[in-house]
């Protein structure tokens, strides 16, 4: 990565940071539904989810050049998926998956990767694959993802797939009010893929 960009993570709540995630999510969202086969497929949340997200001691980092927001990641160490299952009612199914896959082939640290957002204005310029090399530098453990996959298969599927992450599962989803009407309410539930990608020798 150039020294232009820098990657920050978040320890506290910081407003302007958390808007400007909050702010590109609802934009990628809203175009990734809109123009299927372009960017990663990513469910809008508003600032008040991130910051929970890090109050929750989740990890959050931002991808910045100079002053400008390019993208971000938000996941969570394994050490926090007990927790987490405990306070969520989205995520349990991928993370138990995740917890009993990683018993039965004896992998100890991992970690849970939500989201990865580039801004579209910043899209097909390696940005994504400089944020990911980041994560893997920051966790350096082994990493997962879960990728819709059902009704409508996530467009940037092959760029995990290129990437090295494997498929090992899948869980099902029954679709709140608000994430139906991303489909126009024709579908109640959704598949998510589950992949892995094994933790890179530093």
């Amino acid at each position: 990565m150039s020294k232009e960009n820098s990657l920050i993570i978040l320890h506290d709540s910081q407003d302007e940071e958390i808007d400007a995630i909050a702010s590109m999510v609802k934009s990628v969202s809203a175009a990734s539904f809109r123009d299927k086969g372009k960017g990663f497929i990513v469910f809008a949340k508003d600032a008040e989810w991130y910051r929970r997200r890090i109050e929750q001691s989740h990890i959050v980092g931002i991808l910045k050049s100079a002053n400008k927001v390019l993208g971000f990641f938000c996941g969570v160490p394994s050490s926090e998926i007990d927790s987490t299952i405990q306070n969520s009612t989205v995520y349990n199914e991928a993370y138990s998956f995740v917890q009993e896959w990683t018993h039965k082939e004896s992998v100890n640290d991992y970690f849970f990767l939500d989201q990865l957002v580039i801004d579209p204005a910043f899209h097909d310029q390696g940005f994504g694959k400089k944020l990911l090399s980041q994560i893997q530098a920051q966790v350096r453990s082994d990493i997962f993802i879960d990728v819709l996959e059902k009704p409508l298969v996530n467009p940037r599927l092959m760029w995990w797939k290129k990437r090295g992450f494997l498929r090992i599962g899948e869980v099902r989803e029954k679709l709140d009010s608000l994430a139906a009407s991303a489909f126009d309410g024709k579908f109640s539930e959704i598949t998510w893929g589950l992949y892995h990608l094994g933790a890179r020798i530093q």
